[in-house]
Parts: structure tokens; C-alpha cells; sequence
């Protein structure tokens, strides 16, 4: 039986380029780590399948549980571990807000380290 009290507003739906965007920007908000740059193979794939040159990974379920792979390069001198979480909680925090939703999984791996960025 249907409740003449209650509106359908529809269903929303996020651009997967959306959530990367999201993270990117995420990522950038800390000084001494930055996303990793993507090959030339890679961002010519990305041009071809019109979706932005980031080197991360976007995974969501069935049970939409989102699991994010995400390469960084951090400056020479800092604590790993401590980037790793505090970025991972940043991009939490952050996708709990724009989109009411949170990663399951977020794996941070450093694919560099540089004297300065």
C-alpha cells in the first residue's frame, strides 16, 4: 500500500571521476605529500577512456562499499605511518561529507620519496 504522505525524490548518482576528484583534492590538502604522477601510458589511457590522470583506484561492491588504492610520494624525512593515516582519515572525513558515504578500505602505498615537493 502506498503512503500518499511520502515523495520519491529519486536516486542520486556520482560520477566515479567525481570521487577521484574528491580524493585528489584530499590528498593535496598536506604539505610534504602529493599523488604519485602517472606514466605516459597511463594518461594516455585515461585521455582515451575521458577520465582524469590521477593514480588512484576507485572500487565499489555490490553491497556499495568503496575501496580506494591511492600512490603517493611523500618528502624525504617524514613519518610514513603518520601521512598514511592522517591522509586516510582526511579522505574519510571528507567523503562522509560531500557524499555521506565512507571507504571500507583505503590503501595508501608510497611509490616515492623526494628531498623536496
Amino acid at each position: 500500500m502506498r503512503n500518499d504522505n511520502e515523495i520519491d525524490l529519486g536516486s542520486v548518482k556520482i560520477n566515479r571521476n567525481i570521487i577521484l576528484e574528491i580524493i585528489a583534492r584530499a590528498v593535496g590538502e598536506d604539505e610534504g605529500i602529493r599523488l604519485a604522477e602517472p606514466g605516459f601510458l597511463f594518461r594516455f589511457f585515461c585521455r582515451v577512456k575521458n577520465r582524469p590522470a590521477y593514480r588512484i583506484e576507485v572500487e565499489v561492491d555490490k553491497k556499495k562499499d568503496m575501496r580506494i588504492n591511492i600512490d603517493v610520494v611523500i618528502s624525504y624525512g617524514i613519518d610514513i605511518l603518520k601521512v598514511a593515516d592522517t591522509l586516510r582519515e582526511r579522505i574519510n572525513a571528507i567523503l562522509e561529507k560531500m557524499i555521506h558515504r565512507m571507504a571500507g578500505y583505503i590503501n595508501v602505498r608510497v611509490v616515492g620519496i623526494k628531498k623536496e615537493l
